[in-house]
């Protein structure tokens, strides 16, 4: 067991539900509540995995939050304290939790903030494509998603610090066949490629 400073806990108060806390202040670091191990993330710099991987694939955090003012803004700056960019993310309530999704360009970074802040969290593939700022870009890859029968459950705008394109994740059914068909889509030159 590791006792949590009096920093960490009192942003684990400011985050998280008081259900959580007791959780929070007596949890093992090795089993806490994280859902994946460090091994599953890859690479930390998302040029890099850009450089070695055509894939328009990546990784997106689920985390709950406490549904009141001034949690999500606490939540930002801890991973902003760590040097952790969030590059697209979308925040709403749930059956009365507050849940952010997010893609951040270190993905192990963020993966060491939460376990300081022993967060609840997700962690799941999404497929993302990178796309231009002009009228038809989205649709056309929605549309060619559609068109191979992947559901889109979900989706959500963020910004590429490397490229300045918009960069547009998708939670989908089919993660790798949809990062294939972005990835197609992206050498026709109606979208950019992605990592």
């Amino acid at each position: 067991m590791m006792e949590l400073s009096e920093e960490t806990w009192e942003l684990v108060q400011k985050l998280f539900a008081p259900e959580q806390h007791q959780a929070a202040r007596g949890c093992s670091t090795k089993t806490g509540k994280i859902m994946l191990p460090r091994t599953a993330l890859g690479g930390s710099n998302a040029r890099q995995r850009r450089e070695c991987t055509a894939m328009a694939k990546g990784k997106e955090f689920t985390v709950t939050i406490l549904d009141k003012p001034g949690a999500l803004g606490t939540f930002g700056l801890a991973l902003g304290n760590h040097g952790v960019n969030i590059l697209a993310f979308q925040s709403y309530v749930e059956e009365g939790e507050s849940l952010a999704r997010f893609v951040v360009d270190n993905a192990a970074g963020a993966l060491e903030v939460l376990r300081e802040l022993r967060a609840n969290f997700e962690q799941d593939d999404v497929a993302i494509a990178y796309l231009q700022n002009r009228p038809g870009t989205l649709g056309r890859a929605a549309m060619c998603l559609g068109e191979h029968q992947i559901n889109i459950n979900y989706s959500y705008y963020g910004s590429d610090p490397v490229s300045g394109m918009q960069m547009l994740v998708f939670g989908v059914d089919q993660v790798t066949r949809a990062g294939r068909l972005l990835d197609e889509l992206a050498a026709e030159g109606a979208v950019e490629r992605g990592a």
